[in-house]
């Protein structure tokens, strides 16, 4: 059995959360209402992006949307200047192939609407990935080996 760095259960909770933050209701932003801190961080990682979007989720969190080699991307920034995690919109088709078996084992009534890749500022990687019944639509996120990462949020 392998044992999971300590750091790793916080760093995988701090995506899941940060992911339902990306769905959260967001304020766009002219450039000139994003902290200096905030613009420079995405300029120094990002310095090639040209045509910037920029909201402002209600946790307090920037996003920086943009396209990077043709395809989107997204960035979430602090006030402060510390990159949480980048966004990468991707085909369900090019999810992790243990992450497309446990959707066709446990979700196989649900339709596939969003996948994207979530990385860390650690480098955690994970996939984000929307299902979608009868009009309602739900967040799951998965590490790459295909096992779920747990809401801890909704454990009272």
């Amino acid at each position: 059995m392998t044992t999971l760095p300590a750091a790793l259960p916080k760093c995988l909770l701090f995506l899941l959360l940060m992911a339902f933050s990306w769905a959260a209701p967001a304020q766009v932003l002219p450039p000139a209402q994003v902290p200096p801190a905030a613009r420079a961080a995405f300029k120094a990682k990002f310095p090639a992006a040209k045509t910037v979007a920029w909201t402002k989720a209600d946790d307090g969190q920037y996003t920086a949307s943009f396209r990077r080699r043709g395809s989107p991307m997204a960035v979430q920034i602090s006030p402060i200047g510390t990159l949480a995690a980048t966004r990468l919109p991707i085909p369900p088709a090019k999810l992790p192939a243990r992450v497309r078996a446990t959707l066709a084992h446990d979700y196989s009534e649900y339709q596939v609407t969003e996948a994207a890749i979530y990385v860390s500022d650690a480098g955690v990687k994970t996939y984000q990935v929307e299902v979608s019944i009868e009009g309602s639509h739900h967040p799951v996120v998965f590490r790459a080996d295909g096992s779920r990462v747990k809401n801890k949020r909704a454990k009272k």
